[in-house]
């Protein structure tokens, strides 16, 4: 009963958290616009992003920047700002990350989320969960997905907000695989 007792104390005074905070020295910027808007759309709000990044560059908080436009998705925008070294910095990561998170908020037509570069392979930082619905109907997943979104928004007593789903019907999909060996086989030049 005693240690029982220590115990129920002893939690009441420790912090809580998954992993502690960790000062990588780089952010991962990620923007998401609407379906269908493609390479030149999202070419333009990464136009924005760095708008929102070049006073960090020019106080030498960030000293490098590299964009990707078409990540994985023409309507997708992926950059990486790496910091200065924690010698040559005052503000910790977190502490650049608050302060651009703001106005990279306020750029209208995308989606962007900003999150510390972290050790650790789920991304360290982030606040979002993601749900994987698998199955062979596209209209039955759709649903499945629309009434768990509504579930988490209305039922969660505010642990989850702005549920978002990243499927639309009216999104075409194809998914080509290239098996490189039996391309070579074929003599099929993969590089031309």
């Amino acid at each position: 009963m005693l240690i029982a007792f220590g115990c129920g104390i002893a939690q009441t005074q420790v912090g809580r958290e998954l992993v502690p905070s960790e000062d990588r020295a780089a952010l991962v910027i990620s923007a998401t616009g609407p379906d269908g808007v493609g390479l030149e759309y999202m070419d333009e709000q990464l136009t924005q992003i760095e708008a929102v990044l070049k006073p960090l560059q020019d106080d030498g908080l960030i000293t490098s920047v590299f964009a990707i436009v078409g990540r994985y998705d023409p309507n997708r925008v992926q950059v990486t700002a790496t910091l200065a070294p924690w010698e040559e910095r005052e503000l910790s990561q977190q502490d650049i990350a608050d302060q651009i998170r703001g106005p990279l908020s306020q750029i209208p037509g995308s989606r962007v989320s900003v999150r510390g570069d972290s050790s650790l392979s789920f991304g360290g930082g982030g606040d979002r969960i993601e749900v994987d619905l698998r199955g062979s109907d596209y209209a039955v997943i759709y649903a499945a997905a629309r009434r768990l979104a509504e579930a988490m928004d209305t039922e969660s007593d505010g642990v989850f907000s702005a549920s978002e789903i990243s499927y639309q019907p009216t999104q075409p999909q194809l998914s080509i695989e290239i098996d490189r060996l039996k391309a070579a086989d074929l003599g099929v030049d993969l590089m031309s």
